[in-house]
C-alpha cells in the first residue's frame, strides 16, 4: 500500500504532467509521469500484474503513452496504453 504522503506527491507529479503536457513541453510531460509511476511501483517490482505494482494506474500509463506518441515514440506509446489497458482491467 502506498503511504497517503507518497500518494499526494504521486498526484502532484501528474498535474505537473498534464500540465506541462498541455504546454506543450513532452519531455517535461514524460519525467513527472516517469516519477509518479516510479513512485506507485516499489523499486525492482515490475510484473504488471502483481499487487505491488496496483499503484502503477491506468491513467498514468494512458497519459505517459500520449506523450510517448507526441516525441514519436510509438514502440513506447503502445507499451504504456497496453499497460493502461492491464490497470483498467484489474
Amino acid at each position: 500500500e502506498v503511504a497517503p504522503e507518497l500518494l499526494r506527491d504521486k498526484m502532484r507529479k501528474r498535474a505537473s504532467g498534464n500540465s506541462a503536457f498541455r504546454a506543450g513541453r513532452h519531455i517535461d510531460a514524460l519525467r513527472h509521469y516517469s516519477e509518479a509511476l516510479e513512485i506507485a511501483t516499489p523499486p525492482g517490482t515490475r510484473d504488471p500484474l502483481s499487487i505491488l505494482d496496483a499503484g502503477c494506474d491506468a491513467k498514468l500509463h494512458a497519459n505517459r503513452s500520449a506523450v510517448m506518441l507526441a516525441l514519436g515514440r510509438a514502440e513506447a506509446a503502445l507499451m504504456d496504453a497496453n499497460k493502461a489497458v492491464c490497470r483498467a482491467l484489474f
